[in-house]
C-alpha cells in the first residue's frame, strides 16, 4: 500500500535526482595545457591532436559526479521499487542499487567506444560506493 508519506519521499528524491542530472553537462572536464600525461587515461586525441586533461585522480569532480549519481539514483529507484514493486525494504534497495550499478557499467563500456573518452575503473568504484551508501541510507530512512 502506498502512503502519502511514501509519495512525498518519492517526489523529493525525483526532484533532487533531476536537478543533479540536468546540471551534469555544465560540469565537463577542461583541457589543461602544459601538463604531461601520466598514462593513456589522462590523454585524449581529437582529430589526431593530443589534448591532455587533468589527471584522473581518485578524489576529483568526476568521481564525485559518479558517486552522487549512483547515490541519488539508488535512493530514487529504491523508493520507486518500494512504492510500485515490492513491499520489502531490503529487496527494494537491492533493486535500486543493482539498476544503478548496471547503468554505471554500461556507461563505462560506452565511454570506451567513444573516440574522446576511456573506460575507467575509478569511475566504476565511485559508482559502487555511491550505490552502497544509497542502499544504507535508504534502509536507515525506512527503519531497517
Amino acid at each position: 500500500m502506498v502512503t502519502v508519506e511514501k509519495k512525498s519521499n518519492l517526489i523529493i528524491f525525483i526532484i533532487i535526482s533531476l536537478s543533479f542530472g540536468l546540471t551534469l553537462p555544465l560540469w565537463g572536464a577542461e583541457p589543461v595545457e602544459g601538463i604531461k600525461a601520466i598514462n593513456n587515461n589522462s590523454t585524449k586525441y581529437v582529430s589526431n591532436t593530443q589534448t591532455v586533461y587533468k589527471q584522473d585522480l581518485w578524489f576529483s569532480q568526476d568521481k564525485f559526479h559518479h558517486f552522487t549519481a549512483s547515490f541519488l539514483g539508488t535512493l530514487c529507484l529504491s523508493q520507486v521499487s518500494m512504492n510500485m514493486v515490492v513491499d520489502d525494504h531490503g529487496h527494494a534497495s537491492l533493486a535500486g542499487s543493482s539498476i544503478m550499478v548496471s547503468v554505471g557499467i554500461v556507461k563505462e563500456f560506452s565511454d570506451k567506444k567513444q573516440p574522446n573518452n576511456h573506460f575507467c575503473w575509478k569511475d566504476l568504484t565511485a559508482n559502487l560506493l555511491g550505490a552502497g551508501f544509497g542502499m544504507v541510507l535508504f534502509l536507515i530512512l525506512n527503519g531497517e
